[in-house]
């Protein structure tokens, strides 16, 4: 087996990668890392939320005899745990409507700086051809 240089492990390449790159670039990967790590936190938080939600819908009763939730309900003007089931729903619902807005904001974003990423490297190397000398190509 031929052990790794340092030259290639994954890690320098993608260091040499980013130090290659334009400020406008590496501000815009930051944006994206925000941005996933966003997506991130909606996908746990809406399907963290799945095992309540259907909890409720099937022992509201049972939620409803916890002092806590019934002054909370109380505090809003809500007297039965079948007026709880909607605000639950819209609630739930905003949940998982959220995270799939920030789920296709994130699949964009991404592609989209891959597609500007290939670009500039394929621009560099385009215009590294062009400025070899004469010399170059005749040999």
């Amino acid at each position: 087996m031929n052990p790794k240089k340092k030259d290639d492990t994954f890690i320098y390449l993608l260091k040499r990668l980013i130090n290659k790159l334009q400020k406008k670039r590496k501000i815009q990967f930051i944006f994206l890392l925000i941005i996933m790590l966003l997506n991130t936190f909606a996908e746990v938080v809406s399907i963290g939320l799945v095992i309540p939600f259907i909890g409720f819908l099937t022992q509201s009763e049972k939620l409803w005899n916890n002092p806590y939730v019934r002054q909370f309900a109380t505090t809003f003007g809500y007297e039965e745990p079948s007026q709880l089931l909607l605000l639950t729903t819209i609630l739930f619902s905003l949940t998982c409507i959220f995270a799939a807005m920030v789920r296709l904001l994130s699949l964009f974003l991404n592609l989209r700086f891959a597609a500007a990423l290939g670009s500039d490297i394929g621009a560099k190397v385009y215009q590294n051809c062009l400025y070899q000398p004469y010399t170059f190509y005749i040999s």
